[in-house]
Formats: C-alpha cells, structure tokens, sequence
C-alpha cells in the first residue's frame, strides 16, 4: 500500500493497482421530532456548489465509537439532542473506489438545545412530515445517497 494523499479527514492509497480512498467512517442520524416528523436539514455543499436535502451527518473520529458521532452530530448540526440514539442499519457508500462505512441511527424523543455548527458550515433545520419527504423523493429533489439511503431503509422496514 503507498499513501498517494493523505489529509485530515481520508487518505488515498494505491491496493492492487487501484487508487483507494481510505476513510474513517460516518455516522448518519434519522431525528424524529415526532410522530409523522423528521428533522432534515439543508446543506451546503461545496464540492457539487449545491445546497442539498439531507439528514444530518459526520465524519467519525479517530478511536470514536459510531454512536458518539452520532450524538454529536446531531447537536452540533441540528441543536437537538436525543434520549436514546438506536442503531437501523450501516453501508457502503461507494465500494468500488472507497472503504467508508456508514452507521445509521434513529433519534427519538428529541428535545431542543442549541445549534453548534463548525466554521464554514451553513445548514437550516427543516421539520418535514414523511409525506412531504416522500414527494421530495419523487421528485429527486433529495440527491444525497446516505440520506436516501436511511429514509428508503426506515420506510421499508
């Protein structure tokens, strides 16, 4: 394995003649406020110069455990904090050229504290009933793969 890049939040590395973008890991949350209600947010994304639809998400740390992301993320993206974060599933989000791992939560019984974003984060939390995110599915107006991917998973199971 030779290390082609390496920065503070992946690495690329060449395996078997392939580049490898090595990753730690994220943890995605679906927040309930209610019944019927989820928390989404809006997200500005650099990188497709886009604010997308997504549920709120991060990076895990070096040596954290998935579900201390999780809580984290939560607050610091959506000023909310759960009583109990319950793990529904975990993927890949593009296996053929990344090892990243994604763990999903659900978030229920969520209450209100503050909102903590980093710098250069611009996110708005919206309450959205499931069925307006379903139209929003519909409509492809939620591009964001782990945020569909967890909101499909909820739905069908």
């Amino acid at each position: 394995m030779k290390a082609l890049y390496k920065g503070p939040l992946f690495e690329v590395q060449k395996i078997e003649n392939k580049d490898v973008v090595i990753h730690p890991g994220a943890a995605v949350i679906l927040p309930l406020l209610e019944p019927g209600v989820v928390l989404m947010i809006k997200n500005k994304r650099v990188a497709v110069g886009k604010t997308l639809w997504e549920l709120p998400a991060g990076t895990v740390d070096p040596d954290e455990m998935p579900l201390v992301t999780a809580k984290r993320e939560l607050e610091e993206e959506t000023g909310y904090k759960a009583k109990e974060l319950k793990p529904i599933t975990e993927f890949y989000t593009s296996p053929g050229y990344s090892n990243e791992k994604v763990y999903a939560f659900l978030a229920e019984e969520v209450r209100k504290t503050k909102q903590n974003l980093e710098p250069g984060e611009e996110i708005e939390v919206v309450p959205m009933k499931w069925t307006h995110i379903i139209e929003l599915i519909k409509n492809e107006e939620i591009q964001d793969a782990k945020t569909l991917a967890v909101l499909m998973h909820y739905i069908l199971f």
